[in-house]
């Protein structure tokens, strides 16, 4: 019976895969330039016929790896794009119709697979929520279309990471593995553009320096991608089984480590460098020396403010470390973004509780905001800025209950004295990563919109953080982050046995 069912569900795979290249291939010859409707238009309705019929049965019995490989798939393509020049993204174009396909898809797997588990967990049903009242604000958005695919997208992340959370491990080890993979192939390939197409590689959008954008639209796309690969790579070593493995994995994090540096993201790279700092000092017990440091710091911005030539001075040492430009006024206004942000609360004070719908950031910002050359912005460059426009204090509350409650759960699975507490090195690695995660994009949350807005790759992260939290939370309710003063006291489950 087993052999049976598993023939069954490959054939429909095969066949669901078959009308996947039918569908996308008659697709892109609909908008390939050659006026021939009255062909094209039957082929694209007849392949889209094939793939819902198979794909429904698909989605209804599915193979296990099924919602690892879709959540993998929306988290390459989101903001994969093969257009060339000044990307400014949009539209209802080939690439932008397939995108809400899969979206869509992965929605319809998650339906019939995770909806009934939403609740298993306060961690999941807050998710939920969230995604569903970003769903619905579509409805009032000014490009609802673009809302509801986006919010359609986000609750298929919420049903697949409640599966997830509540089933065996090792399906939660796969979607962190897929991810992986995702992201390494997205850094070899941009650097491969980058040696043999340059010009295409690069983000134009900024035109004073070389920034690499790679398969991406822009360079802060690639940056957190990259870097949360990188973060991946550092848990994959160490569960390499061997010598030769673990090497590879050291490769691939050098692959990423340098496509990270090539995009200059500097909230990519301030956001990682603190994640790695934040982490080893709980991990090593390092408070007291946190103290100390953070006492070192205060004492030298008191000395910075008393003394304002030296301010002046170190003002000019950091502009020639982290501006662009060289210019102090860049820091200082942060690219720009204080503008922007005083333009957002604008609207915000226009419509604070539920905010003009999914989707609509990029039509509202450029209504109240533009620089002397007449640029504007698609994106508040602020994670609660963008949620408060986008789903108003309706639904950027339970996000950010959502986020605080993730990293909460992540910290108690974080320190030196997990494995006494019932935590193996699995466990353990994986609570590290999704905490360093978690903590990279809140300190890249301050100056962009990650977590918040439409469905982007930080989006799927935060759900494979919350898969993660979920399922130590319900399988390892006793293992607390160790504390030598004693504050912190549990006990294992192996040994009250």
């Amino acid at each position: 019976m087993h052999h049976v069912q598993h023939r069954s569900v490959s054939i429909i795979g095969l066949l669901m895969l078959m009308s996947v290249v039918l569908f996308f291939g008659s697709l892109f010859w609909m908008f390939s330039g050659q006026h021939m409707f009255l062909v094209q238009i039957p082929a694209v309705l007849l392949s889209f016929g094939l793939l819902l019929v198979t794909g429904m049965l698909y989605v209804i019995n599915p193979p296990k790896q099924m919602g690892a490989v879709l959540l993998t798939l929306i988290f390459f393509t989101l903001d994969m794009t093969v257009r060339q020049g000044l990307v400014q993204g949009g539209g209802a174009d080939a690439q932008s119709v397939v995108k809400g396909l899969i979206g869509v898809f992965l929605f319809g797997f998650g339906l019939f697979n995770g909806l009934r588990k939403v609740f298993a967990h306060p961690i999941l049903g807050l998710f939920f929520i969230y995604a569903g009242y970003a769903c619905l604000s579509a409805t009032y958005s000014s490009t609802v279309l673009l809302g509801l695919g986006s919010g359609l997208t986000l609750l298929g992340i919420v049903f697949v990471a409640a599966k997830a959370s509540t089933e065996d491990r090792e399906g939660l080890q796969r979607l962190w593995m897929y991810i992986y993979i995702a992201t390494v192939v997205a850094a070899v390939v941009s650097l491969a553009m980058l040696a043999f197409i340059p010009l295409y590689a690069r983000d134009l959008a900024d035109p004073g320096s070389f920034r690499l954008r790679g398969i991406t639209g822009s360079a802060n796309s690639l940056g957190p991608m990259v870097a949360v690969g990188f973060l991946i790579s550092r848990m994959m070593a160490r569960w390499a089984p061997t010598r030769g493995k673990r090497w590879m994995h050291y490769f691939f994090g050098a692959a990423l480590a340098a496509a990270l540096i090539l995009t200059n993201s500097r909230a990519s790279l301030l956001g990682l460098s603190g994640a790695l700092l934040l982490s080893f000092f709980i991990v090593n017990q390092m408070s007291i020396i946190g103290v100390l440091l953070i006492l070192m710091a205060g004492t030298m911005a008191l000395a910075v403010a008393l003394q304002p030539d030296l301010l002046k001075s170190v003002m000019g040492l950091v502009a020639d470390l982290f501006s662009r430009s060289g210019s102090v006024q860049e820091l200082t206004t942060l690219t720009g973004r204080s503008s922007i942000w005083e333009a957002c609360w604008g609207l915000i004070k226009e419509k604070p509780l539920f905010g003009y719908g999914l989707g609509s950031v990029r039509v509202e910002i450029p209504k109240v905001f533009y620089d002397q050359y007449g640029n504007s912005a698609a994106t508040a460059h602020n994670f609660v800025l963008e949620s408060l426009i986008s789903v108003g204090l309706v639904g950027t509350v339970p996000l950010v209950m959502l986020l605080v409650a993730v990293t909460a759960g992540l910290w108690r699975y974080v320190g030196k004295g997990v494995k006494d507490h019932g935590l193996d090195a699995h466990d353990s690695g994986m609570a590290l990563c999704a905490f360093q995660v978690m903590t990279m994009f809140w300190i890249q949350s301050l100056v962009e919109r990650v977590f918040s807005g439409t469905a982007s790759p930080s989006a799927v992260c935060l759900g494979l953080c919350v898969a993660t939290s979920v399922y130590l939370l319900r399988n390892k309710p006793r293992a607390l982050r160790h504390n030598k003063s004693g504050l912190y006291t549990a006990h294992s489950p192996l040994r009250s046995a």
